[in-house]
């Protein structure tokens, strides 16, 4: 599935990453991409000091609350445990920008 059309880019945290950059933010964030994707896909969340960073990174972007970015993983589970379908996200080699640390 395109990862416009999946609903854990739908999320306001899924957004703005979308929108920064996957690529970028794991850049910014000195993490590997896979990180982010993982937070996305809701099997982790960032550290505290990774989130906040999210938050001032997509800032002029828009505003995003570190309740947001937590709320993506009970959102994506919770999808999931209802049966809608969440296909995988966008492999290393695909166009979507975001980046991000599972530690």
């Amino acid at each position: 599935m395109h990862a416009s059309r999946d609903g854990r880019w739908a999320t306001p945290f899924g957004r703005l990453v979308r929108q920064y950059g996957v690529k970028r933010l794991s850049r910014d964030l000195q993490v590997d991409s896979t990180c982010v994707y993982q937070w996305i896909r809701g099997y982790v969340s960032p550290r505290p000091p990774k989130a906040l960073l999210i938050i001032e990174l997509v800032r002029p972007l828009g505003n995003l609350r570190l309740r947001e970015i937590y709320a993506q993983r009970i959102s994506v589970r919770a999808r999931e445990a209802e049966g809608e379908p969440i296909e995988s996200a966008p492999t290393r080699g695909e166009n979507v920008s975001i980046a991000g640390d599972a530690a």
